[in-house]
């Protein structure tokens, strides 16, 4: 009796609770959609050209999702192939997956606000496959005639490193580790630029920037990489053991690899 009264009351807070249903309409556009029991709707629309996120046909530029946590992950509400920027990529990846991987989250779109407690079907494993930048990305290259993704070494012929950014590297003394740390610091000479990884002398002696180990951890997660978008003149630091002696630094960036020699 106790397992069917348990039974009876899984099943109707499960009726209550809230699933992600997937559609499509006219044009290849596909739809993802949650509805709470106070009839609020969040609906995303994607399809090769854009995303868009509405909540409650709600007008505004962005929406804004807090977690369980009390972290907010903020997107634009439409994200066009033809004019988005990386920085406007990240922000609609970062959101995408937190709507399709937290059981509870708060949405927030202009005078609209909803919270939704989710249970998990096979359509929140779709969300961020169907709708996330690398789609908007495809189509930017097809617009700009490359039908492949550009590769970074192809950028890097019509970059020089010194027109993204500058290089600066000194050796200090850390009182926590007891020991010299090689610190080197890019100075971005654009808005935008994001470097994703230094290493130097091909990473032996664990001469890689000390920040990837938290870069594989989001990949083998599955997480989008929360990078650091950098506007012009900000810096950013990045630590590596005392025993690199510096003869190759390499510098991998969305603009392109650089390779530089210091001694």
């Amino acid at each position: 009796m106790k397992k069917l009264i348990l039974g009876i009351l899984l099943f109707i807070s499960n009726m209550i609770a809230d699933s992600w249903v997937s559609g499509w309409v006219q044009g290849g556009t596909s739809t993802y959609e949650i509805t709470n029991d106070k009839g609020d709707n969040l609906k995303i629309y994607c399809n090769e050209n854009y995303t868009s996120i509405d909540l409650n046909e709600e007008t505004s530029d962005s929406i804004t999702l807090i977690n369980k946590d009390n972290k907010k992950f903020v997107s634009g509400s439409h994200i066009s192939g033809r004019d988005f920027l990386l920085a406007d990529g990240l922000a609609l990846d970062n959101f995408l997956y937190e709507a399709s991987d937290n059981n509870k989250f708060t949405i927030i779109m202009g005078k609209q606000k909803a919270v939704f407690n989710v249970v998990k079907n096979n359509v929140n494993d779709e969300i961020v496959k169907s709708c996330n930048s690398d789609k908007l990305m495809e189509y930017q290259n097809l617009l700009n005639g490359n039908s492949d993704k550009p590769k970074a070494n192809e950028a890097s012929k019509n970059l020089n490193a010194d027109d993204l950014y500058k290089l600066t590297l000194k050796t200090f003394y850390n009182p926590l580790l007891y020991t010299n740390q090689l610190l080197l610091e890019t100075t971005a000479m654009i808005d935008g630029l994001i470097v994703y990884e230094i290493k130097i002398n091909n990473g032996i002696k664990g001469c890689v920037w000390t920040g990837k180990g938290q870069v594989d951890y989001y990949k083998k997660k599955n997480i989008p990489i929360p990078y650091k978008t950098l506007k012009q003149f900000q810096k950013e630091s990045f630590y590596f053991p005392g025993g690199c002696d510096v003869m190759k630094i390499e510098v991998f960036t969305n603009k392109g690899d650089f390779v530089h020699t210091a001694y």
